[in-house]
Formats: C-alpha cells, sequence, structure tokens
C-alpha cells in the first residue's frame, strides 16, 4: 500500500499579545513538522522554523537512516543545539528581553514518527475517532501532580500550567522528551501550542477532530474553537494525516 501525508495548519494571535508569537513548520522533504510557541514574543519561535530543518538535515543525513534507533538521540540532540543559539543569542542582546520558546515536532519515518518536545506545546493521535495523547507537559503543575501536591481538578487554576520547566533557551541544559509512534493510513497527528489546550479541553478537540475529518476544516474549528472561549495566547493547530492507496 503507497503511504502518502498532507497536512494544515492556522495560527491567530490572542488577547494578551497584538502579534502572533507562535510558529509552525512543514518541511515534506524532510518529513519534519512542528509547532513553536514563544515565550513572550515571535523571535524565539522563528528561529525554531528557521535553524531546526538545518540542524535535523545534518543530523538525519537521508531518509534511509531514519530507521536507526540512534534518530532518537539525534533529535534530542538538535533541540538541545537549538537551545543553545537562542540562548547565546539572547545573551549577546541583553538589552532585549530574554528570548524563550517551547516546541513539539513530528519527524516522520517508514510507518513511524518520532514524536519530540519540550514545554507546553502538545502532540495527539487521531485514530479510528479517538484521541490520544502523545506528550506530557513539562510544567511546574505537571510536577506537582506527578508528586502528588496538586489534585487534576486543581490544575486548571494555573495559568499555562504554572510555567514551562524545560523549553528553548534556558539556562542549563533542557530535556527533551522523545518518543517512536507507529502510524498507519487514517492516522491523524495534531501539533498544537499551548493557546490550545489552555482555552479548551481533549474532549472538546476529541469532538471537534471527529466532527471536521478534513485537516484544513478541522484546524480552522479548533483554532475558532479557542478563539470563542477566550484564548489569551496565540494558538495554533498543525495536523499531519496519513493516508493510504
Amino acid at each position: 500500500m503507497a503511504i502518502s501525508i498532507s497536512h494544515a495548519a492556522v495560527s491567530e494571535s490572542g488577547r494578551r499579545f497584538p502579534a502572533n508569537e507562535d510558529r509552525w513548520l512543514a518541511d515534506p522533504d524532510l518529513g519534519l513538522y512542528a509547532v513553536a510557541d514563544g515565550m513572550a514574543d515571535e523571535r524565539a519561535p522563528q528561529i525554531v522554523i528557521e535553524q531546526l530543518p538545518i540542524i535535523l538535515r545534518g543530523s538525519t543525513q537521508t531518509r534511509e537512516t531514519w530507521s536507526d534507533p540512534r534518530v532518537a538521540e539525534q533529535v534530542r540532540k538538535a533541540l538541545i543545539e537549538l537551545s543553545i543559539i537562542i540562548r547565546d543569542r539572547s545573551q549577546a542582546n541583553p538589552e532585549e528581553p530574554a528570548m524563550a520558546a517551547t516546541v513539539v515536532l513530528a519527524l516522520l519515518r517508514p510507518n513511524q514518527a518520532l514524536i519530540s518536545h519540550l514545554g507546553t506545546c502538545r502532540a495527539y493521535l487521531w485514530r479510528e475517532g479517538f484521541l490520544e495523547p502523545l506528550t506530557r507537559d513539562h510544567s511546574l503543575v505537571q510536577r506537582y501532580l506527578g508528586l502528588g501536591v496538586l489534585k487534576p481538578e486543581q490544575a486548571s487554576q494555573y495559568l499555562f500550567g504554572g510555567g514551562p520547566t524545560s523549553f528553548l533557551g534556558m539556562k542549563g541544559e533542557p530535556t527533551p522528551a522523545v518518543r517512536a509512534v507507529p502510524l498507519s493510513p487514517g492516522d491523524q497527528l495534531l501539533l498544537c501550542s499551548a493557546g490550545l489546550t489552555q482555552a479548551i479541553t481533549d474532549w472538546q478537540i476529541h469532538d471537534l477532530l471527529n466532527q471536521w475529518k478534513s485537516p484544513a476544516d478541522a484546524c480552522q474549528h479548533l483554532v475558532a474553537a479557542a478563539k470563542e472561549a477566550g484564548a489569551r495566547d496565540s494558538t495554533t493547530a498543525l495536523i499531519v494525516a496519513v493516508t493510504g492507496s
């Protein structure tokens, strides 16, 4: 069976800042899709979409090498390198506000995707009408939930998860999470910024993806639902669809 990949994305500014501090990336030749969420401005996400394909193209080499399990480690190293680039550029201009960003990416391989993230951007798998979260936020709230300090019903009280604990441009070395996800025809990957998931729930995302099967329509309605719910932050939804023929 021949497998084909398509994508769609929608990104709009929120109420908190007039500019859209999100950026998204689709590089079908490299099989790379990503969403970056700027922490206060768009400079760091812009660096992400400019530099990430260059770094990964050099480290993953060719499509034939992607089945090598060492590619996951190369993805981790690429995000660490990108974090250093953003931090160094920020420190070189101390008169400007510090630059930082969170990110989620999917690097597609034969019948599989490598999902990696830092911070509160998320990835989901929609398969046969069911939505599965693929990432767990690097945030203070998630840390407190893991320690039992917070109860799940208390988490919504904290805007943006209380802030990310691992992100691009941070002091020290970030800790990217990387996982492999098998893909089948009919699957859709949703990559999104925190503006979406802070405004609407996973159940709402599930219902909208089931209602709107076209990636373009789904992205439009996801972002529209977030805006209607009063999204304060920029909102980006990128859907990568796998089809077979």
